[in-house]
């Protein structure tokens, strides 16, 4: 008798569903698919929910909505991890960071979790938990900070990957604002580093 497990991961953004059986990931489909291939109705053997953005609607109206990530957490653990964080720490951010931390084998271990969305957020896990981190505006809230001008473009994260070699001394308004965002998410995450490592004493 197979067990079927739902996680649903409601981001600011893009919100997806994953489907284990028996343990095992059978497949991460967008929240929108999940509401036609599959009924919240129907019976399953545990569902769970990591929130930080707004829920949808048809959760809203499931009589028995999955129990939260945070409803797990005990104090200063989820579960067998230690949290050097208070209460507000997301959901996504406590999940992340179980899965690395039961990933950690040697007591020196030092793990840097990056998760670039709607907010960039990086967080340090050890073997003593998770041990803290920052959170910045992800690509698109900083291109999306842009819309203040009232003649400049509205640019998205996809053109920080475009191909197209751009000066470091730009000469269009595009390229601009894509070069200085660029700068600011790399000098961010570089800053980051050298200020976790040295709070860490490496």
């Amino acid at each position: 008798n197979m067990k079927t497990v739902f996680t649903f991961d409601i981001g600011n953004s893009h919100p997806h569903v994953g489907i284990f059986h028996d343990e095992n990931l059978h497949k991460v489909i967008p929240f929108e698919s999940f509401q036609k291939e599959y009924s919240l109705t129907e019976t399953v053997d545990c569902s769970i929910m990591s929130q930080v953005g707004e829920l949808p609607r048809i959760i809203k109206q499931y009589h028995s909505p999955p129990p939260e990530i945070r409803q797990l957490r005990s104090g200063d653990y989820l579960v067998d991890m230690p949290i050097h964080y208070a209460p507000t720490l997301g959901p996504d951010r406590l999940v992340q960071s179980y899965y690395l931390f039961h990933q950690i084998k040697e007591e020196e271990t030092i793990i840097a979790l990056i998760d670039a969305g709607t907010f960039t957020t990086i967080d340090v896990i050890s073997s003593k938990g998770f041990m803290g981190g920052l959170i910045f505006p992800g690509p698109n809230t900083l291109l999306e900070s842009y819309r203040r001008g009232h003649h400049l473009p509205q640019l998205k994260d996809e053109h920080l990957s475009s191909p197209e070699k751009i000066s470091l001394l730009p000469q269009t308004t595009d390229d601009a604002i894509l070069v200085a965002t660029q700068l600011m998410l790399s000098g961010m995450i570089h800053q980051t580093f050298q200020h976790l490592l040295a709070d860490q004493g490496i």
